[in-house]
């Protein structure tokens, strides 16, 4: 087969990839000024980060006793919201799309980077041209969301995780942990990602593998208990990072929630079952205990289901499994079709490389293998909803590439 990259060379990566960016953020202001397509603002950001934003820069404030309930978001996307607005009030939106196009950048270079270094440049290249286009990712970089941006810095502290493991000298992975401290302020799943990876230090034996990780866990927690006390401090409440699992989780315990039209409608009955057979309502105005009640809801779902049809467990945890690579609240059946078409298209191939590379590229397999299950897993029990696994997908993308790249250069010394 004729090499379709012989006339491409490492050192034009970054200018194709500069130029698909540039294409990216001319088309969206191209379409967006002959109204064809505006950023999506979700419920999300109507309730919590566009308010909090404006509280930002015209309080100086997150949030107070007043607003409790906006603890409910995590600070990082807010604080960003908030730097556009206070310098362009019309088209700060427009600015954040912007900025999330060229999270986009860096997620693809970090793919290009970990290619070039453990696989090959053209699987490194592919990887980053597949990221950029990538259907799923293109929609939501133009939603008013913190998806994109904790993709990317969540892609930057993964590979430098990578590299750290070999590495003699034990910083690379306190910068690690510290870039997924900052990953946790935009949404906070990641923060029991350090003590998942337990097993790697116990069974692994890296250079100075004890205080890697114990620099790995200090890096997070460096950046997220200063957000930690401030919530005590101004709140008086326990509080990590935000609130809102015990919400998640009632959301997941019942197929009926799992959109938002089933969710307005069967949410308020589920929660008067739950409080007509003794799981009350608290009160307080602590957003916190509100949380902590709602995760009881979820858990008295849940020993309902036990005790009264304890079989559709099977069926009910097989179908949140694969609602996982291509559900969404909304429900759209055209959206969720294209989703499905495009997990299919990279999930099995890139599984299958991904297992290949236990040998002879042990560490990034382990590490990708890590984030991918911790987010399939975790999202599993949580909630099962494709943008919570989107950040995953680089770490599938990567493998599907030197899979590809195997395939267009059969005599390549880099195959993998």
């Amino acid at each position: 087969m004729a090499n379709p990259l012989r006339f491409l060379s490492p050192r034009a990566v970054p200018w194709i990839l500069i130029g698909l960016t540039v294409a990216k953020i001319v088309i969206f202001f191209g379409l967006e000024a002959a109204g064809k397509i505006k950023p999506f603002v979700g419920a999300n950001a109507v309730e919590f980060s566009l308010p909090v934003a404006h509280r930002l820069v015209n309080e100086g404030r997150f949030n107070g006793v007043d607003s409790r309930a906006d603890i409910h978001y995590p600070p990082g996307y807010p604080f960003l919201l908030a730097v556009f607005l206070y310098f362009t009030e019309t088209h700060f939106i427009e600015c954040v799309v912007v900025i999330q196009l060229l999270s986009d950048l860096l997620t693809a270079a970090v793919l290009y980077w970990a290619g070039k270094r453990y696989c090959s440049w053209q699987a490194g290249l592919i990887a980053t041209v597949v990221w950029l286009l990538f259907p799923p990712e293109l929609a939501i970089s133009t939603w008013v969301t913190q998806e994109t941006i904790y993709t990317a810095i969540l892609a930057a502290s993964t590979f430098v995780l990578i590299l750290s493991l070999s590495a003699e000298k034990p910083g690379g992975a306190l910068a690690a942990g510290v870039l997924l401290g900052l990953a946790t302020l935009f949404r906070p799943t990641a923060v029991y990602f350090p003590f998942f990876l337990a097993p790697l230090w116990l069974f692994f034996k890296y250079p100075r593998r004890w205080v890697k990780a114990l620099l790995f866990v200090a890096g997070t927690f460096l950046v997220v208990i200063p957000w930690t006390i401030r919530n005590w401090v101004v709140l008086h409440e326990k509080i990590l990072v935000s609130t809102g699992y015990g919400a998640t989780m009632f959301q997941s315990s019942d197929e009926r929630l799992y959109t938002i039209a089933g969710k307005e409608k069967w949410r308020p009955v589920l929660r008067h079952q739950a409080e007509a057979d003794g799981v009350t309502r608290p009160n307080t105005d602590l957003d916190s205990e509100i949380d902590r009640w709602m995760l009881r809801v979820a858990l008295y779902q849940y020993k309902k289901r036990w005790q009264e049809r304890p079989l559709s467990f099977i069926p009910f945890y097989a179908d949140r499994f694969f609602r996982l690579f291509y559900a969404n609240e909304s429900g759209a059946l055209r959206s969720e079709i294209g989703m499905g078409l495009c997990s299919l298209f990279i999930v099995p191939l890139g599984a299958w490389q991904l297992w290949r590379w236990r040998n002879s590229r042990r560490d990034l397999a382990l590490i990708s293998a890590a984030v991918i299950l911790y987010f399939v897993g975790i999202h599993w029990i949580v909630f099962p909803e494709y943008r919570y696994i989107l950040p995953a997908m680089p770490w599938l993308i990567l493998p599907w590439s030197q899979a590809i790249a195997n395939w267009l250069f059969p005599d390549s010394v880099l195959r993998a």
